[in-house]
């Protein structure tokens, strides 16, 4: 066997493998026993079938698949032993004209590219630039809100006589005329909806005086802030078919009231709040949510400092790449058929990634960074929690989140993703040393508005696109 390299274009080298029927017909013949004592033929018994006829019927079949196998084994342990970084993986080379036959075994060459990887250094670092994060300001008001927020998640629901804001009401509906009397085959059903989506007006003041058991006639499409198809979807349940026939005109009965009342702050609510943390007042909730909320809000604009890290390092570092390998690779490995014009018109977007891509491995690979499984385990928990949190559930042990996560950990597409997700905060981490960050105050207000202004610019520059 000969394998031999030579250099073809930019970063594009091409691989010649040799084999001799020494090499390979070892190998079919083991495997032409192999099938013989396997199939199952008319006339044979089975393991009895003799060699000649498995290769008269299979010969070239097993051959090609034998001849394959030994190509990629010797083909990436070639690239293995003289350590070459590359891109992708090897193509076969076009129009190559090779006919097996395994009644004439003949030496055959087998020809191969494969895309190298560019060496390349990040000097953009080496300015040491300089970056404006926003230091969201935190005031009492903020920390009000949060404590409203969870004494309202570990409140109590009671079901009062009366009506008042933020009540959700109980309604039996029934379709009447305007002056309130009865009509003939009235649509009916029952309802219930939030308070606060009644318009404000003196119809709102009547049903807020509403007590259990009383009834009220309004028109539904004057007094609620919804659309006329919400009302029909949401408030009346109706169905499609009956939106054109419906009245406007319905007696609303209150058969029920639902009531939030918050919790108080005691013992109680600390430890269903922060079953972990030894919070025992209102003064270390009010600390520790302080705390919480400076973290969070942190993380969240360094987020944004090292995206705009991310996105300069990929723009201001030079690498060349072998355009015309990738784009036979992107083609041949594409699991739907592409054409050569959407290669073109999306090349410059997988290059971007391709480079991202190329950075990271570089500092993962020059600092010996990795990902321990406990790290994905603590990750997974975090998510986990995060998730529980948001449907008032609060926080849990290790050995709960753990039990909640296991589905989680038995994927393999979630330890993949995680993986990824680390690898890349550790390698950013690193890469923030080499920058310099201007903290700039601002409101949670001014803050605000200034992402939702970054948000519809970057929407009707995509609307624009399109």
């Amino acid at each position: 066997m000969q394998i031999s390299r030579q250099n073809v274009a930019t970063l594009t080298d091409k691989i010649t493998i040799t084999i001799s029927t020494t090499d390979y017909m070892p190998l079919v013949e083991k495997s032409l026993k192999k099938h013989s004592q396997k199939v199952d033929i008319k006339g044979f018994r089975k393991g009895q079938v003799p060699t000649g006829m498995i290769k008269k019927l299979y010969g070239n079949s097993i051959l090609a698949e034998e001849v394959n196998i030994l190509l990629q084994d010797e083909l990436f342990k070639y690239l293995e032993d003289n350590k070459l970084d590359i891109l992708g993986q090897p193509l076969p080379v076009n129009d190559q004209k090779v006919t097996l036959d395994i009644n004439k075994p003949e030496e055959y060459s087998f020809d191969y590219e494969i895309g190298l990887q560019p060496s390349f250094e990040m000097a953009y670092l080496n300015s040491k630039p300089t970056y404006d994060q926003e230091a969201i300001q935190i005031d009492e008001k903020m920390i009000d809100e949060e404590v409203e927020m969870l004494t309202k998640r570990y409140g109590k629901n009671e079901s009062p006589e009366d009506v008042q804001e933020n009540d959700i009401v109980y309604i039996e509906l029934k379709e009447v005329n305007e002056d309130g009397s009865d009509k003939e085959e009235a649509f009916t059903n029952a309802t219930s909806f939030n308070v606060n989506m009644l318009k404000d007006g003196a119809k709102k003041t009547e049903f807020m005086a509403l007590k259990k058991g009383d009834n009220i006639v309004l028109n539904v499409f004057d007094v609620f802030d919804k659309t006329r198809e919400d009302i029909m979807k949401f408030i009346l349940n109706a169905k499609p078919e009956q939106y054109d026939t419906l009245g406007s005109y319905y007696k609303m009965t209150l058969s029920n009231v639902n009531r939030l009342m918050p919790a108080e702050m005691n013992e109680e609510f600390f430890a269903q709040a922060y079953p972990s943390d030894e919070i025992k007042s209102e003064a270390a909730m009010r600390a520790k949510i302080t705390s919480d909320v400076k973290e969070y809000f942190m993380k969240t604009t360094e987020r944004k400092v090292l995206q705009e890290l991310a996105k300069d390092l990929i723009e201001k570092t030079e690498m060349e790449f072998p355009k015309e390998f990738l784009k036979r690779w992107i083609k041949a490995s594409n699991e739907k058929p592409i054409s050569d014009e959407q290669i073109e018109k999306e090349f410059d977007l997988f290059t971007k990634e391709l480079k991202w891509s190329m950075i990271v491995g570089k500092v993962t690979k020059e600092h010996e960074m990795q990902v321990t499984p406990e790290e994905i385990k603590q990750y997974t928990r975090q998510m986990v929690q995060n998730q529980l949190i948001q449907y008032g559930l609060g926080q849990m042990p290790d050995e709960q989140l753990d039990n909640f996560g296991k589905r989680y950990m038995e994927d393999k597409k979630h330890i993949q993703k995680t993986h990824e997700l680390l690898l890349e905060e550790k390698v950013m981490n690193h890469l923030k040393q080499f920058i310099v960050i201007n903290e700039k105050p601002i409101s949670l207000e001014d803050y605000n508005k200034k992402v939702e202004a970054v948000n519809q610019e970057t929407e009707l520059a995509d609307a624009t696109v399109s």
